[in-house]
């Protein structure tokens, strides 16, 4: 059992203040989880990475040609160029070229799998999290009426509560009558409170597929 401190008081709610348009806000913006969403831009990272392996692996593949010369003589300072020829230098050329590329074949191929595999995953978190996003704006949609509704609906029910204590003043009613209508109101008040919570559940929901929570104020 949960006891309550003395100093929480429950607030009171008022139908009126729902935002409507953080629904209609975040439903324009779906198609932009593409773009801005974490886990969204640490999939392209990923990819971005891999592609960079690749091609990398990619040059393993290619033979390698080096050609160099060293000066033969030192020239002298006062008469640069006359001391350069062709005969002044010692040339040399270097060509490898690895013969089975066992190795590197198999790196490139399995790179090139990650990079696909990194591709559908970027596909499919796409997928995942604009359908996660537009369940929860639907979820915090229906929440939001369903709340409007039950707003009046708490309301009647205080109504009546408050004429039959008046029909009780009056001798018209009695205490059996009194607590069922209360009972009848605190019931309504209690759907409310459920109601209120689950619409605020779908929008916490609704910027977590946003990328967005613990940012909105």
């Amino acid at each position: 059992m949960v006891t309550l401190e003395e100093f929480i008081i429950p607030v009171e709610f008022d139908s009126r203040t729902i935002n409507e348009n953080e629904t209609a806000s975040f439903a324009i913006r779906v198609d932009s989880i593409r773009e801005s969403h974490p886990a969204i831009a640490i999939s392209k990272f990923k990819i971005s990475r891999l592609e960079i392996e690749r091609k990398w692996k990619a040059e393993k593949l290619k033979p390698t040609l080096n050609i160099n010369y060293n000066a033969i003589s030192v020239p002298v300072k006062s008469d640069v160029f006359s001391n350069y020829s062709i005969n002044n230098y010692k040339w040399g050329l270097t060509f490898y070229m690895p013969l089975l590329l066992r190795k590197e074949r198999g790196d490139l191929q399995l790179t090139k799998l990650k990079l696909r595999d990194a591709e559908f995953e970027l596909q499919n978190k796409n997928l995942e999290l604009i359908n996660k996003a537009r369940a929860s704006l639907n979820e915090h949609t229906v929440s939001n009426q369903q709340i409007k509704l039950y707003a009046n609906t708490v309301k009647d029910y205080n109504s009546l509560l408050l004429a039959e204590k008046r029909m009780f003043d009056g001798g018209e009613s009695s205490l059996f009558m009194i607590n069922a209508r209360e009972m009848s109101a605190i019931n309504a008040r209690l759907k409310l409170i459920e109601l209120i919570t689950k619409n605020r559940k779908a929008l916490l929901a609704v910027e977590y597929a946003f990328g967005e929570l613990g940012l909105l104020n």
